[in-house]
């Protein structure tokens, strides 16, 4: 997938390898995997560290530990407004007014 993206990137914009970013989304700012080719210089919210998980980094992780992705921890970025973080938001209060009457 990473050289078809490359190749890709190079045979249709012309755009070299050592300009472009291949990163993944996925759980929990997204439903389902997918993988995104950008250029280097072009930097949105989607690709920051917390939101998107580099291919290079996926590749090298999973070469040491087949298991990586179930054992690691992950961070996550949500954004106020976002449907998880409404979601979590609310959970957190309700568990939070729960524990509170239990007192």
């Amino acid at each position: 997938m990473k050289a078809a993206l490359i190749q890709c990137a190079l045979n249709i914009y012309g755009v070299p390898k050592h300009k472009i970013r291949i990163f993944f989304h996925y759980h929990p700012q997204f439903y389902r995997l997918h993988a995104h080719c950008t250029r280097i210089e072009y930097n949105n919210p989607g690709c920051e560290s917390e939101r998107a998980h580099l291919v290079d980094a996926v590749i090298t992780n999973l070469q040491l530990d087949t298991n990586y992705y179930r054992n690691a921890t992950l961070p996550a970025k949500l954004r106020v407004g976002e449907k998880l973080y409404t979601l979590l938001t609310n959970h957190t209060i309700t568990r939070a007014a729960k524990i509170k009457k239990s007192y």
